[in-house]
């Protein structure tokens, strides 16, 4: 029977780095690996689960059409929001025009308690 071999450990042995700096190195990569995995996870699960639980409130049927049980339609959804066009009124003051979602934001975060 075989051990399993903790994740820092495989990677640490992977890079070849000895000592300390290659223990930390190694478990920074695993935290950040798994962190990584779980976000990637959530953002899929978020989304879903929002339209099936959206779905059961108004008592209909949820997003079902593209894909099992409806998950390839967060990749449509991402698909769709990567391809808009951007459109910037002509005459527009441009740096304003960006900068100005991005203050808008800022200020509600900063002012929520």
């Amino acid at each position: 029977m075989t051990t399993a071999t903790p994740l820092p450990d495989t990677i640490n042995d992977i890079l070849g780095i000895g000592g300390f700096a290659g223990e930390l190195l190694s478990m920074l990569l695993a935290a950040a690996l798994v962190g990584t995995i779980m976000l990637t996870m959530t953002a899929f699960a978020g989304p879903w689960a929002k339209r099936k639980i959206t779905a059961a409130f108004t008592d209909r049927i949820s997003v079902n059409r593209i894909g099992p049980m409806g998950l390839g339609t967060i990749i449509v959804d991402a698909v769709r929001l990567l391809s808009k066009e951007l459109i910037i009124p002509e005459g527009a003051d441009r740096p304003a025009y960006d900068v100005a979602p991005v203050l808008l934001a800022g200020s509600a975060i900063l002012a929520s308690p």
